[in-house]
């Protein structure tokens, strides 16, 4: 049994790692939230986990993808000779190029033999507003909630270092972060250095908010009459909370990708999840679909 003096300092520590990591994500999140990206090429698209491309699904009348040749259905392989065993060439060079940079596209198109060369000129982003995805109500929401992480931060921390010792506190904490964690970000936008720990800290805090808002809600002054009825039924959200997130990170160590508003995921059916996993290199992963599989299936 640790002392009750050592136990708080571990809790300490725990709450200043813990701080440490929102307030970076925060404030990261203020920074990049504005950004449609610094470049794009004019069309969207969704990401087969199973075939590894990027399906055109939309091209935007006058934009550079289209001007090039881009049609809808058409599925992008590679871009300047990086296949898309990931999306990181995606986010590199689109997202994050340069503005008037000549891409080299690899297109395979439905009813062609082979697939083509397609050069793409970068253009400035797209307004947001001219995505289908994104309702005026969205739009305006991601409007207000710009600068909405700080306001859990300083209320969620200051609770916690109030109540260390207190699991109720660390429960709201851990539902403000939750909070901060929900809204999406497009990854391309995001730096390199810090996107791999902006994609996970939104994979696992966001997915845990249902789970830990119910259990806060059922405990919390006292037990709830749900709870009190149904007592197992926060085991079974954190259960399905602890699937979501593991399927979730999968994607992320395979592809480096996680489902948006901005780019949607397609995971190949039920198939998908007997892939196998191949190491190419220390850090890199590239999945591999069982034969036989269902047809790609875009999650809704």
């Amino acid at each position: 049994m640790i002392p009750l003096s050592g136990r708080r300092k571990l809790l300490y520590l725990a709450a200043v790692l813990f701080g440490a990591a929102t307030a970076f994500y925060s404030i990261v999140w203020v920074y990049y939230a504005p950004q449609a990206g610094p470049t794009s090429i004019g069309a969207e698209f969704s990401y087969s986990l199973a075939s590894h491309a990027l399906k055109v699904t939309r091209v935007f009348p006058g934009q550079n993808a289209g001007l090039a040749g881009l049609r809808p259905a058409d599925e992008i392989l590679a871009i300047n000779n990086r296949r898309l065993d990931t999306l990181t060439p995606y986010y590199e060079c689109v997202g994050r190029g340069k503005l008037g940079e000549t891409l080299n596209v690899l297109v395979r198109r439905p009813g062609e033999g082979s697939p083509r060369n397609v050069p793409v000129v970068l253009q400035a982003p797209l307004p947001l507003e001219i995505y289908r995805s994104l309702t005026p109500s969205r739009i305006l929401t991601l409007e207000i909630m710009l600068s909405y992480p700080f306001v859990f931060l300083v209320v969620g921390l200051a609770v916690l270092f109030l109540k260390i010792q207190d699991r109720n506190a660390w429960l709201l904490a851990l539902v403000f972060a939750g909070f901060i964690a929900l809204p999406d970000i497009p990854p391309a936008t995001i730096h390199p250095a810090s996107r791999g720990f902006l994609m996970s800290y939104h994979v696992v805090l966001g997915g845990l908010v249902p789970a830990l808002l119910y259990l806060f809600l059922a405990i919390f002054p006292a037990p709830s009459p749900l709870e009190r009825r149904v007592p197992w039924l926060k085991g079974v959200l954190l259960v399905g909370a602890g699937a979501s997130i593991a399927r979730d990170l999968w994607t992320l160590a395979a592809a480096n990708a996680y489902e948006t508003i901005w780019l949607p995921l397609e995971y190949g059916g039920p198939t998908w999840f007997k892939s196998s996993v191949t190491t190419r290199s220390r850090w890199r992963f590239t999945l591999k679909p069982h034969r036989g599989g269902l047809p790609p299936r875009q999650r809704q």
